[in-house]
């Protein structure tokens, strides 16, 4: 699969998390909006249950099977955290 075909798979699946109002609107908050159904579904109560799930699937695959090396590990629950901690940090930064 070329690189075009890669980013346009990607565009698509952006475009069905957007909610459809949005298209329609004519505010001017419409994109913050988008956003916020973005954020909102990064780190919503099923988000944290497939990172819960994944932190337990990195932590088998990495101590009982053997299978992934500790530093792939490491860095998958990294961006788990950053992903649902980065809310928190934006706010302490008082921006």
């Amino acid at each position: 699969m070329t690189k075009i075909k890669k980013i346009k798979n990607k565009v698509k699946y952006l475009f069905l998390l957007l909610p459809s109002s949005v298209f329609a609107s004519t505010d001017t908050n419409a994109l913050s909006d988008a956003i916020n159904g973005i954020t909102d579904f990064l780190t919503g109560d099923l988000a944290r249950c497939i990172g819960i799930l994944s932190i337990v699937g990195v932590g088998y695959a990495t101590l009982m099977l053997g299978k992934l090396d500790k530093g792939k590990a490491i860095n998958i629950i990294l961006g788990i955290g950053v992903i649902f901690s980065a809310a928190y940090i934006f706010n302490q930064l008082g921006i």
